[in-house]
């Protein structure tokens, strides 16, 4: 099994926190939500390679600190089509199974990534954990890599359930808190802040919090 993260450029990234971050604070929030996920999926023994899906600099070198690779995506590619390249890459190679998380879930952990992979059906199959509000799709696993294309965006939990049942596909969903919790809006950054937490996202939240004293 391969686990594959896609990320956009960095300084593009979370766009709708702009009302309360600068670009640098969001790249810098970006990077330590980054590296919360980075150092956790480094321990998941059943990852045989861990991919970065990028074309952004700043994600390649934090990925190499965890010696981690990428896999260089289109300059203008978007998240389903960055992921749809990286698929027939990890065909090319022969892979199996596939293990996909968006990049800003990062209170993510060891045991709930275990825990999903051993609840993973025989190919083919489709195990899916949804966002808390059933809208998102914060993690795929498929079995074989393509079996269905995909389709983040709005309401693409339902999206994907409905590609799985219309390919005959095996589904397992499974709603586990750590992968719920995205961080797209102002709401769910001040969430993660006042979450009892030592991760490197929530302590970049808490520093900055003392500077500019935001609050909600």
């Amino acid at each position: 099994m391969w686990a594959v993260i896609p990320v956009k450029q960095i300084s593009q990234a979370k766009q709708r926190l702009s009302k309360i971050l600068s670009p640098v604070e969001r790249r810098d929030f970006f990077s330590a939500m980054l590296e919360d996920i980075l150092s956790i999926m480094v321990k998941i023994d059943f990852f045989e390679k861990i991919i970065l899906a990028t074309n952004c600099s700043h994600a390649i070198s934090i990925a190499g600190r965890h010696g981690i690779t990428h896999f260089e995506t289109g300059p203008d590619d978007g998240l389903n089509l960055a992921a749809g390249e990286t698929v027939n890459h990890l065909l090319e190679n022969g892979i199996s199974d596939m293990f996909l998380i968006p990049a800003d879930i990062p209170l993510i952990t060891e045991e709930e990534i275990n825990s999903a992979i051993k609840a993973h059906p025989s190919a083919p199959s489709l195990t899916i954990i949804p966002s808390r509000d059933k809208l998102g799709s914060n993690c795929l696993l498929l079995s074989p890599p393509s079996m269905m294309p995909m389709k983040f965006g709005p309401d693409s939990y339902l999206r994907h359930l409905e590609i799985a049942q219309s390919n005959g596909l095996k589904i397992n969903t499974m709603e586990l808190p750590g992968f719920g919790l995205d961080i797209d809006e102002p709401a769910d950054l001040f969430e993660l802040l006042n979450l009892e937490g030592d991760t490197r996202s929530q302590k970049y939240l808490q520093e900055l919090k003392k500077i500019k004293n935001f609050a909600y």
